[in-house]
């Protein structure tokens, strides 16, 4: 799957770019009313979120990502 990671003044938003087109854009077009000066900024492709999560924070040199347990 692929990971994307959008960025706006206020912050950032990193999400699945998902199979279906539909949801995807729904999730675009929404971000976009919200921060209208988001922009895609970089994209992964991962197995699995924690693995998406670990290359991003790689990315931004973050150090290690340590997922939630349950």
């Amino acid at each position: 799957m692929i990971y994307e990671l959008w960025e706006y003044p206020e912050g950032q938003s990193f999400f699945p770019h998902d199979e279906d087109p539909g949801t995807y854009q729904e999730n675009v077009d929404l971000l976009i009313s919200q921060e209208p000066e988001a922009k895609l900024v970089w994209t992964v492709e991962a197995d699995d979120w924690d693995t998406a999560m670990q290359a991003m924070y790689t990315y931004r040199n973050w150090g290690t990502f340590h997922p939630l347990k349950d």
